[in-house]
């Protein structure tokens, strides 16, 4: 492959990387062989290598919903326009209009902009109203599935999406995770020292834990930088993402000891 590479210019695109981060060598070494050769690698965690420059990909844009724009400005914000073309497409007739606009934006906020939830929340439309699928959010997880045969299968419900990124981590940052969901509305570095060191666990550097965490999830939809009390700058997972491993570390009995 680098022989054929050598004198190519082209770029190479690698999907998922997360899954095969073992092989990160290897394209720094094709990489390294190829002078005309420049790749393009989407992953939830960092491949960390030196000449790596990671571009995150936030949440789609929201409207504040303390004060709503009207309804021709609602649909310049890309969570907004998505919703709306997932929904048109089981619902051809669906349109944003003056009665479900408020609850089209609340709905988007709810799912925290995340593309995987607005796609399976707009698939709803075709049998709930907005106001009904507002009201329905509040168990949310079982009401995001999907059983359409071109996602992949972790993608059929947004639980098994959340699952497939948690089994990606490492066992300590798995753990570390579903410590960190006591919190609500986001967490800072001392908070989480404080909290996160349980009486009977192996010394360990916290800092360096977290660090490893957001490198293992880089695409920055579970923990996102958000300013705590005080005005200090902290994390917090989305509602949408949170409250799976807070629900996993009521079930692990770790909710308790925490």
């Amino acid at each position: 492959m680098k022989e054929f590479l050598r004198d190519k210019h082209l770029l190479l695109v690698l999907d998922n990387f997360e899954q095969v981060l073992g092989a990160a060598l290897l394209l720094s070494d094709l990489l390294a062989t190829a002078a005309g050769l420049k790749s393009l690698v989407t992953s939830r965690a960092l491949l960390q290598l030196r000449f790596e420059h990671a571009f995150p990909v936030p949440p789609l844009g929201l409207p504040g919903l303390e004060r709503l724009p009207p309804r021709e400005e609602l649909l310049k914000y890309p969570a907004i326009d998505l919703f709306l073309q997932w929904a048109m497409a089981v619902k051809p007739d669906f349109r944003l209009n003056d009665n479900n606009a408020s609850d089209v934006a609340r709905i988007c906020a709810q799912l925290d902009g995340l593309p995987l939830a607005l796609e399976l929340a707009a698939a709803r439309i075709k049998l709930l109203p907005p106001s009904a699928l507002l009201a329905r959010l509040g168990n949310h997880m079982s009401l995001l599935t999907s059983s359409a045969p071109d996602l992949p299968p972790r993608q059929w419900t947004m639980r098994g999406a959340i699952e497939w990124s948690n089994e990606l981590l490492d066992p300590d940052s798995r753990r570390l995770f579903r410590r960190l969901a006591v919190f609500r509305g986001g967490w800072s570095l001392e908070a989480a020292e404080a909290i996160c060191r349980l009486e009977g666990d192996p010394p360990f550097d916290l800092l360096e834990k977290i660090e490893t965490l957001l490198e293992q999830q880089s695409d920055t939809t579970s923990l996102q930088a958000r300013k705590v009390r005080g005005g200090r700058g902290g994390r917090a997972a989305p509602r949408t993402v949170g409250d799976h491993p807070r629900i996993c570390l009521g079930t692990a009995g770790g909710k308790r000891r925490v």
